[in-house]
C-alpha cells in the first residue's frame, strides 16, 4: 500500500492514544512542537516530505499520525449519524485522505451505492478513494466491481474510521 500523500489543504496530523485509538487531530505545527517537547512520538510519517527549521535545528519527516506519550482522558464525542449529509472534505478527513480500496492517497469521494442509482451524500454511503479506484469502480457497488473495502463506514462508526483502519494495518503489519 502506498503511503498517504501530503495535500496542500491538509494542515493537520492525527493523534492516537496509548491504546492506539484515534483521539482527534492537531495542526501539523502543534504535532511537530509536541514531538520536540516529548508530548508525542511519530507513528506514521510521510516518506518524502520533511519539516525543517530555518536555523537547521529541526529536520524531521512530516508527521501524519502522532502517538501520545502519556494517557489523556478524552471526553466522549458524538459519532455522526450514518444517514445525515456529509461533505467531500468531511469524508476525506474522516478517512485520513486514505483510499478505502487500495490504501493509497485519496483525493476523491466514492459512493458505495452509486449516486446514479439513488445513493446519497451520507456518512454511511461515502468513502475516500483515489482517482484510479474511483474510476475502476465506476457506477457499481464494491461487490459488483469485486473491490474489497479496507473498512466499511456502515459498520465502523468511529469519527476517524479510515485513520483507525490505517493504524490497525500498521500495527498488524509490524511496521512500528
Amino acid at each position: 500500500m502506498a503511503p498517504a500523500a501530503i495535500d496542500q489543504h491538509r494542515t493537520t496530523s492525527f493523534v492516537i492514544g496509548l491504546d492506539y485509538d484515534v483521539k482527534g487531530e492537531v495542526n501539523w505545527t502543534s504535532a511537530v512542537t509536541g514531538i520536540l517537547d516529548g508530548i508525542y512520538s511519530p507513528f506514521k510519517v510521510h516518506q518524502s516530505h520533511r519539516v525543517r527549521s530555518a536555523g537547521g535545528g529541526v529536520d524531521m519527516a512530516w508527521p501524519l499520525i502522532v502517538r501520545l506519550n502519556y494517557w489523556v482522558d478524552i471526553p466522549f464525542r458524538r459519532v455522526p449519524d450514518l444517514h445525515s449529509r456529509a461533505s467531500r472534505f468531511d469524508i476525506l478527513r474522516r478517512d485520513g485522505w486514505t483510499c478505502a480500496y487500495c490504501g493509497g492517497y485519496a483525493n476523491t469521494v466514492d459512493h458505495l451505492f452509486p449516486a446514479c442509482r439513488g445513493g446519497g451524500w451520507t456518512w454511511g454511503n461515502l468513502v475516500a478513494a483515489c482517482a484510479a479506484c474511483n474510476q475502476l469502480k465506476a457506477d457499481r457497488t464494491p461487490d459488483e466491481a469485486e473491490m474489497r473495502l479496507l473498512f466499511d463506514p456502515r459498520v465502523d462508526q468511529r469519527e476517524y474510521a479510515g485513520v483507525q483502519a490505517e493504524v490497525w494495518r500498521i500495527l498488524q503489519d509490524g511496521l512500528i
